[in-house]
């Protein structure tokens, strides 16, 4: 049946002249609520009258039952009077047969006793038995259009499901097709690949043939030289053979030439840079995330740049390895982003504890190694002073600053002019406002949550429905602490979903990962259905499928793994 035809109502009724008025009146409202009104006694052309029945009664979408006692049975004093009342029973096969098919019906009946039993749950509608009742006919009118639009709003949302699960259904075997398409491509294409590899051997193969029956040739032609002297027969190879042997050699050269030309330096390097690569990324994913530490293990510098004191609750940044002025070195702290920002210059307290005197005197132990500045020899702090030294920080145009001489290993104050062997540090306070019981995560103040176990750094989205593209295109567009985000993998969500006390209670998400959803979507799309993705939920185990246009209840987390650094 066509999507965009009218909706079809059939009617049923006892076809007798004393209810014509009745079935106007049922023709009037179906037009008024544009639905088509059939009648198998206005059907031209019909020859078999049940075949017609039954076909109309399953093209139709509503069916409409007059119940009442049939007029016929009505004229003749039958022995009982519940033979009188009894249901029209052409009338009564045909909506049984319409809910056998599932099709809706409205009941009719000019009097509820005439219903039989198994109909009597279904709501009638009663008309008056004749005309004179104008009140009664006006609330026919009513209830029946009422019963009409109700259907009709029904046969609408039923068909624009029917519709979109039509449009969707032809999208997958878009989808498949074009998939299918892809596959065979690429087999053509490995398999035109596999048949050029093998003439390209065939090739290589007849003209070794060729070079080792030219090489044979030109030795059967070679003489060897014979002279004798005193019956002394001295035999030696001409210098054609000896040429000959320099040729092979060289041959072999320009063989191994032709083999470093096709898989040469450049193609070797990239695929050992290609391995090399894979390599890191298996050693990293889960590795502790610092490069380099001081001996006692206090700092701990990142990928990022950014060096951690925990001993202090600081996170420092190192300003570029040339000579600055104060001036300066404040606008670059100031427009400083790494990281998620939020620097600022030193004091000379906080300078002071990172130079600490190692085993030479005045030798700063943690500053060479962690802190590269190999060609400044003092600091700039934020204090501003006066041209005695004496610190000021209200005044913002005082001529001096205080930095920290690394040669002394003490305070001094410069001019903010002063540029030779001046550098500048950014430094920030490391915000853990919270910590897991056993000390695996740490959730900081920009809302990154730091797994010290895996290595992995996890940001939460907001509690907010979304869809898998939705947060995919969130998730690649986050530039928090300097982006590099993706979306997490079901084993990386089921890292952070430990099992607590009570069954079915997470452990660590309560306190550290907030999330009022039912799923959280992850980074693996259903190889079967590329319009389906996979969500975990935090209260059971075993991972879901959902559309990833579905959002209600879903929520999406963010993950990156902190490289460290190879030195």
């Amino acid at each position: 049946m066509d999507q965009n035809s009218a909706m079809r109502a059939f009617i049923a009724m006892p076809f007798h002249p004393s209810l014509d008025w009745l079935y106007a009146i049922v023709e009037k409202n179906c037009l008024i609520c544009g639905i088509e009104p059939r009648r198998v006694d206005r059907i031209a052309g019909v020859e078999n009258i049940w075949d017609a029945i039954v076909e109309e009664i399953r093209n139709c979408d509503l069916v409409i039952a007059d119940f009442s006692p049939d007029p016929m049975l009505c004229r003749y004093e039958l022995d009982t009077a519940a033979r009188r009342n009894a249901a029209n029973t052409n009338v009564a096969t045909e909506a049984g047969y319409a809910r056998a098919l599932g099709k809706p019906v409205i009941l009719l009946t000019s009097d509820p006793e005439s219903l039989p039993f198994d109909w009597r749950v279904k709501l009638a509608i009663v008309y008056p038995k004749d005309m004179s009742n104008v009140d009664a006919i006006m609330a026919l009118h009513r209830r029946l259009e009422s019963a009409l639009d109700s259907e009709k709003a029904k046969w609408a949302k039923r068909k624009k499901r029917e519709a979109e699960e039509s449009e969707r259904q032809k999208d997958e075997m878009d989808l498949w097709r074009e998939q299918e398409r892809e596959k065979l491509r690429q087999e053509v294409a490995e398999k035109w690949a596999q048949l050029e590899r093998e003439i390209e051997k065939l090739r290589r193969s007849e003209a070794e043939k060729s070079d080792r029956k030219a090489q044979e040739a030109q030795r059967s032609t070679s003489e060897a030289v014979r002279t004798s002297d005193d019956d002394l027969i001295f035999e030696r190879e001409s210098p054609g053979s000896l040429l000959e042997t320099g040729e092979e050699q060289q041959g072999r050269i320009s063989d191994n030439d032709e083999v470093d030309e096709m898989f040469g330096e450049e193609h070797l390097g990239a695929v050992k840079d290609m391995v090399r690569k894979d390599v890191e990324e298996e050693e990293i994913e889960f590795a502790k995330p610092t490069w380099i530490t001081s001996d006692d293990g206090r700092y701990r510098a990142y990928a990022d740049g950014v060096i951690e004191d925990p001993k202090t609750g600081l996170e420092w940044y190192c300003g570029p390895d040339e000579d600055t002025t104060w001036d300066m070195a404040h606008a670059w702290v100031c427009g400083l982003t790494v990281a998620g920002g939020g620097w600022r210059m030193p004091t000379i307290k906080e300078l002071e504890g990172i130079v600490v005197a190692g085993t030479w005197a005045f030798y700063p132990r943690y500053l060479d190694p962690v802190f590269p500045m190999e060609g400044g020899y003092w600091m700039w702090s934020g204090e501003l002073c006066d041209d005695r030294g004496k610190p000021r920080t209200q005044d913002g145009n005082l001529p001096c600053a205080r930095g920290f001489d690394l040669g002394i290993s003490r305070a001094d104050w410069y001019g903010r002019n002063r540029r030779s062997g001046g550098r500048v540090f950014a430094v920030r306070k490391n915000h853990v406002i919270r910590t897991s019981d056993d000390g695996r995560f740490q959730a900081y103040v920009n809302g990154i949550i730091e797994d010290t176990k895996t290595g992995l750094e996890w940001y939460v989205g907001p509690q907010e429905n979304t869809s898998w593209d939705e947060a995919e295109v969130l998730i690649f567009k986050l530039t928090v602490a300097g982006g590099g985000w993706r979306m997490p993998t079901i084993a990386e969500l089921k890292g952070i979903a430990e099992k607590g006390k009570r069954k079915n209670e997470p452990k660590y998400l309560d306190l550290i990962f907030p999330a009022h959803g039912y799923y959280v979507w992850s980074g693996e799309v259903c190889n079967e259905k590329p319009h389906c993705a996979h969500v975990f939920t935090f209260h059971n185990d075993p991972p879901e499928i959902l559309g990833r246009c579905h959002s209600h209840g879903c929520r999406w987390y963010a993950v990156r793994t902190r490289k460290k650094w190879r030195i």
